[in-house]
């Protein structure tokens, strides 16, 4: 069994729009986010655009047009976009917009089957819900840290340097990030302007840090991620990859949307989502690596370890790539990992691997891969 390549499915639905539930125009629809950062024009996949309209009236226009399956409504700016695949949205700047879609294509129950015993301490071959309503979740030697649609960063509380720990609760702190990612000593994140930071002074008695500590270089990026020999990789905003050496940013290739990098190399997601390894890049050696060798499957969401590289394919079903070694750097095979995410992260130590996830419906899982 291998990867599937199958199309991604709708988001889930996490709450209901209780002020529109006594408007009969709005009957049979769900709130789904709201969209502080998410695309006026749903990815392209806009049906049209209706301004000085009510709320009601956009609900209607949708039931009413084919194909409309969902709408974003901006109740201040009195602006509709109808959408025909409602799930199909990125995160970019549209503040003030609303999602809703269809109430009978929402499906939230996808990980029930895969929820952990409550009296199971250690959450093996199973998740554990950690609630929030998250977009994105990173993993690494200083904890677990992670942001919303809105770009809210937060950090997991009582797992400072124990992220095999479940922690307590989700903390908001200071700053707008659109990504993170966790180094050895140092938690770095990306802003809707492409900016990059790194969290200050972050100690077991100030887990969340003191500030952000701006980085003034000549890229723009839209995801990053720190080796433990802090050589840093990104995606740029033009979906550049680029490896963070001695000289500055260097391009080392394109058409690329998501990046990841650990002891078992550099590893990248294209604008298809066709997973691809640099070669050269496994161990903690700095090297930009010599060439991009491609692998079977398309992907979502991919994380990598020590010796084992996790991905998520556009159905949401977690794999593990197994095998990953120095003679055998791309691994040998896939296996199926129980759940349904559309993002994981992984920290890898000898005792085993804590994966992070966040589902379609901004729920956030804990579970542990033991050796």
């Amino acid at each position: 069994m291998t990867p599937s390549s199958s199309a991604c499915f709708l988001v889930g639905c996490f709450a209901i729009a209780s002020w529109f539930s006594s408007c009969s125009a709005m009957a049979g629809w769900s709130f789904i986010q709201d969209l502080q950062h998410m695309n006026k024009k749903m990815a392209g996949d806009a049906v049209v655009t209706y301004y000085d309209v009510t709320a009601g009236k956009c609900a209607a226009r949708c039931t009413s047009k084919n194909p409309c399956s969902g709408f974003a409504y901006n109740e201040e700016e009195r602006v509709c976009t109808l959408c025909g695949l409602c799930g199909d949205f990125r995160l970019v700047d549209a503040p003030g917009y609303r999602f809703y879609a269809m109430a009978g294509l929402i499906d939230t129950s996808k990980n029930q089957a895969n929820i952990c015993p409550d009296d199971m301490v250690s959450p093996q071959n199973c998740w554990k819900s950690t609630g929030g309503l998250l977009a994105h979740v990173a993993v690494g030697p200083l904890g677990v840290w992670a942001v919303n649609g809105d770009g809210d960063v937060f950090y997991r509380t009582q797992n400072y340097r124990d992220p095999f720990n479940i922690g307590s609760s989700w903390k908001r702190t200071d700053g707008i990030m659109r990504q993170l990612d966790i180094g050895d000593n140092l938690v770095w994140g990306i802003d809707y302007y492409g900016r990059n930071y790194n969290r200050e002074s972050i100690t077991r008695s100030s887990p969340a840090g003191t500030s952000w500590h701006r980085h003034e270089e000549n890229i723009r990026l839209k995801w990053i991620c720190v080796k433990p020999s802090l050589s840093r990789w990104g995606s740029d905003t033009t979906n550049r990859v680029a490896y963070r050496g001695s000289a500055g940013w260097l391009v080392k290739g394109r058409n690329i949307q998501r990046v990841d990098a650990d002891l078992a190399g550099v590893w990248v997601l294209n604008t298809t989502g066709q997973l691809l390894y640099r070669v050269g890049t496994y161990g903690d050696n700095g090297s930009p690596g010599t060439e991009w060798r491609a692998l079977e499957g398309t992907f979502q969401s991919v994380a990598s370890g020590r010796d084992l590289m996790v991905a998520v394919d556009m159905a949401g079903h977690v794999w593990l790539r197994t095998g990953v070694g120095p003679n055998t750097p791309t691994g040998l095979g896939w296996v199926q990992y129980p759940g349904f995410m559309k993002q994981v992260d992984v920290y890898q130590t000898d005792e085993g691997a804590a994966l992070w996830g966040v589902d379609s419906a901004g729920e956030s899982f804990f579970s542990v891969l033991m050796d």
